[in-house]
């Protein structure tokens, strides 16, 4: 049985090209037309869903497993919690590209331990280096449903050990890292394996995140933007380069820059100058492969 969603397929794509996470299994996406395909295997169950256009909007289907239960991780991973006409208000005329293109919301992972996980993976090393050590955890590691592979389960991790999880997915360093937020998730699984994290505000969220060993200031901050509760200006190496390219900034003048250039959306200025600089992303011959991080 397919569900209807409230989103059109031109906010489906903008959601598929919010950031780079479309690129990490076990996310499959397309983008023309949009379509996206989630697995997930959690303690109350698994399941695999497919996110796809048809005739003017969106319909789920459940591949493997209860439509109750898609519908519930897949308006997660839609962050379909986010209501982004509170931008477009603050918009205007001078900045009415964010909702002619649909910006607003980010595409999320089933939990946010699986987010912990991936933006982990992230640090200090190239995308190509993620995109592979995720893959490599999923495939090797995660559980399969029907014919998809979820991520892996905090306990699956931990029964590991650090020295096979390095060995096996090229994580480096980065082990330790993902057992410690593994042993986290166990213990807080409200917060990290269900949706204990919504009632946290911005600088609870933040500092939730930031006492995660492997996790940053710049991670944090990123995280936070995906989970719509912004806590200051991500500023990490992809930004840096972006805002040299677009206005010819040096490190140590962007805050500045940055601040007075989005001081008309107070609070949600850190989601703007995301959408801002990664824009050209979103355009309608746009191919995925192509996106430079």
């Amino acid at each position: 049985m397919n569900t209807t969603l409230d989103i059109a397929p031109e906010q489906l794509q903008a959601i598929i090209l919010s950031h780079g996470w479309f690129s990490l299994k076990p996310f499959l996406a397309d983008v023309n037309p949009p379509r996206l395909i989630v697995s997930f295997a959690l303690s109350d169950g698994m399941g695999a869903f497919e996110v796809s256009a048809k005739d003017g909007h969106c319909e789920l289907k459940a591949i493997v497993g209860d439509v109750d239960r898609c519908l519930d991780i897949a308006e997660n991973c839609l962050s379909l919690d986010v209501f982004p006409e509170v931008l477009y208000e603050l918009a205007g005329k001078n900045w009415g590209w964010l909702y002619q293109n649909n910006m607003g919301r980010f595409l999320r992972s089933p939990t946010l331990f699986e987010d912990c996980c991936k933006v982990i993976c992230s640090t200090n090393t190239t995308w190509e280096r993620t995109e592979s050590m995720v893959e490599n955890m999923v495939s090797k590691f995660g559980a399969q449903v029907g014919q998809h592979i979820a991520f892996p389960d905090p306990k699956t991790i931990l029964t590991l050990g650090e020295a096979a999880l390095k060995a096996e997915t090229g994580c480096g360093f980065r082990a330790r890292y993902i057992i410690g937020v593994s042993e986290l998730a166990l213990s807080e699984q409200d917060v990290f394996m269900g949706k204990g994290w919504q009632p946290l505000d911005n600088d609870a969220f933040y500092e939730r995140l930031i006492t995660i060993k492997g996790i940053g200031p710049a991670s944090a901050n990123y995280l936070s933007l995906v989970y719509w509760k912004p806590n200051g200006f991500n500023i990490d190496s992809y930004v840096t380069r972006r805002c040299a390219e677009i206005w010819g900034i040096e490190e140590s003048g962007i805050l500045p820059f940055l601040t007075n250039r989005y001081k008309g959306f107070g609070a949600y200025a850190p989601l703007v100058f995301w959408f801002d600089i990664t824009k050209h992303w979103h355009v309608s011959d746009v191919n995925v492969s192509a996106m430079s991080w």
